[in-house]
């Protein structure tokens, strides 16, 4: 048997087989003779490989199989002619003696037991090196999906090799990553110092000082990998202001420790970790795309084994790593933490508490834990009205998906008669779940519904509302549309303002037609919190500006344990100090 390819084109097959940035060609021959005895076999492949618009670094594959023994060589070059070098062989088991001598037995590899494997291979006896010099990682970008991975880089150096047998390996040598970098597209994060040395030592790979770094944080690993077996994992991973993800859907920074046991293709994660800034976003969650999973039926199966031949049976499939991974976590919510939504009701909530994540392989992610709500920071907006955030939790029930949150918020309606007294507070209550958010009015003091639901559009009570005068008491038609206008234009200021100047907290609070206040704040560290308070004025045919009659406010908070916190308020010669204290029933 001597089948053969001359220059063949490898992009019709990647994009087949899911790689649509690997192009390049490839020449090769095989030849197999002999007795099932004693079979003898060669491959020789060579040709070129890159990622599209890049350019190409020459492969090289021969692999020469007589009897149980098989030997080869691969090697592949970057375009500036950096190699990584896979050489040597070894004896697989079979039925036959002698050196190389006699029928290779599948059996015999299949019914070895896990500690008889190396690697998840079965061999009698081994003499394989790995050679890496001045190796340009981008190369592998070709085997990477652009949704998967936007890009890697960094040049490997070193030599691992392994002797010995399967079920007794000798690991020696050293690989060392340096001028790392990469950018997990899932991730949305781009991480630029990237370095890593993997040693090997006996039966295990060491891994030492390994080191990634980005626009945020720093976050470490060290510990082995055993090659026999199931390739049992001992590994530490420390955190330290890690920017661990930045999505449409998530922002997160993290800090803490966690260890990494189990299998390395059943891992097992646990720690204590404490999220410094965290962004939830409900309204850009990954959805289906329309898509359901379908169950197909016996008879379904049936109906391909006849069309199409065999069929894999489903059950037996290999679930994705990521589905794989077991965590129990136990997880510190630190008080820049934010549950945001964009679209009605529109909301952005503070809260921190501590909370669990447990992870089991095919499951969805379970959180359980109450957080609170952190009051006077965050907002609900409905009816064209700001709702500033009293009180409220958010509970953790299960799957994301059940995540309940209960708030309260409340609209103050400034008194006619004195601005600083109110005369109405509209409270709305959201109760629920992301799905399903019910939305409750009420008022101190009561009153009938008419008259809330006018109170929020006019700033007057039912009775009132009709009215088509401006004057000095405020409210009517008049009023209500430019308080509208107002309401788009402030907005605008803050979505502006929170963008352009990275402030966690933009708020224009309105007290009345023509006064309002320009709150703003940023967690200038996790546990540091710097904000201040402004008041404004909307004067007739001057636009938006600073007014003198009320005195700016600063506020500093410091959460100097978790259980405490320090709060200074200042406004002119007048300071306040507050310590709070927190305490977990």
């Amino acid at each position: 048997l001597k089948p053969k390819v001359d220059s063949s084109d490898v992009a019709t097959g990647a994009d087949l087989v899911g790689l649509p940035r690997l192009r390049g060609w490839l020449s090769g021959r095989v030849r197999v003779q002999g007795t099932t005895d004693s079979p003898e076999a060669w491959l020789d492949i060579a040709g070129a490989l890159h990622r599209q618009g890049r350019r190409p670094g020459p492969v090289a594959m021969r692999v020469r199989g007589n009897g149980r023994r098989i030997r080869g060589n691969v090697e592949l070059f970057d375009a500036n002619q950096g190699v990584l070098r896979l050489t040597g062989g070894g004896l697989m088991p079979g039925v036959g003696r002698g050196d190389g001598v006699g029928e290779p037995s599948l059996a015999a590899m299949r019914s070895a037991s896990p500690d008889e494997r190396v690697f998840g291979v079965v061999s009698d006896s081994l003499d394989v090196s790995l050679e890496a010099d001045a190796f340009d990682l981008r190369w592998t970008e070709a085997f990477f999906t652009a949704d998967l991975l936007a890009s890697i880089a960094g040049r490997l150096d070193g030599a691992i090799s392994l002797t010995g047998s399967s079920s007794d390996p000798d690991l020696s040598g050293a690989i060392r990553m340096r001028d790392g970098a990469a950018h997990p597209t899932a991730l949305g994060v781009r991480y630029d110092a990237i370095g890593m040395t993997l040693r090997g030592d006996g039966t295990a790979l060491v891994v030492d000082s390994a080191r990634i770094s980005g626009s945020s944080g720093v976050a470490t690993a060290e510990g082995t990998v055993e090659a026999t077996g199931d390739m049992p994992l001992d590994l530490q991973v420390d955190l330290n202001g890690f920017r661990a993800i930045r999505t449409d859907a998530y922002w997160a920074v993290v800090s803490g420790s966690l260890t990494v046991d189990g299998a390395a293709l059943a891992p097992v994660i646990g720690g204590d970790i404490r999220i410094e800034s965290l962004d939830v976003f409900l309204d850009e969650r990954v959805t289906s795309g329309g898509l359901e999973p379908v169950e197909l039926t016996e008879e379904d199966l049936q109906m391909l084994r006849e069309r199409f031949g065999v069929v894999p049976d489903p059950t037996q499939a290999r679930r994705p790593l990521a589905e794989r991974i077991t965590a129990d976590l136990d997880v510190e919510l630190g008080r820049d933490s934010w549950l945001r939504k964009r679209t009605s009701p529109e909301m952005a909530v503070p809260f921190s508490g501590t909370m669990q994540v447990e992870l089991r392989p095919g499951e969805l992610p379970s959180l359980q834990g109450s957080v609170d709500v952190i009051d006077g920071r965050g907002f609900v907006e409905q009816f064209g009205r700001r709702f500033e955030l009293s009180t409220g939790t958010v509970n953790f029930n299960g799957p994301p998906a059940q995540t309940r949150v209960d708030l309260e918020a409340t609209y103050t309606i400034p008194s006619r008669d004195n601005p600083d007294d109110a005369e109405v507070t509209i409270i709305l209550e959201v109760a629920g779940t992301q799905d399903d958010l019910s939305l409750t009015l009420s008022s101190n003091p009561p009153l009938e519904n008419a008259d809330i639901v006018s109170y929020i559009a006019t700033g007057r009570p039912a009775a009132g509302s009709l009215s088509f005068e401006d004057g000095a008491g405020g409210g009517g038609l008049v009023a209500a549309g430019a308080d509208l206008a107002l309401s788009q234009m402030t907005s605008l200021i803050e979505s502006a303002a929170a963008g352009s100047v990275g402030l966690d907290v933009v708020e224009i609070r309105r007290e009345g037609l023509r006064q309002a206040t320009l709150v703003a704040g940023k967690y200038v560290t996790p546990r540091l919190y710097v904000g201040f308070a402004q008041p404004i004025s909307l004067q007739e045919g001057s636009g938006l500006s600073f007014g003198s009659e009320g005195r700016s406010e600063l506020e500093i908070e410091y959460e100097a344990w978790r259980w405490l916190l320090l709060n200074v308020e200042g406004s002119g010669s007048s300071v306040r100090f507050f310590l709070r204290g927190r305490r977990a029933y």
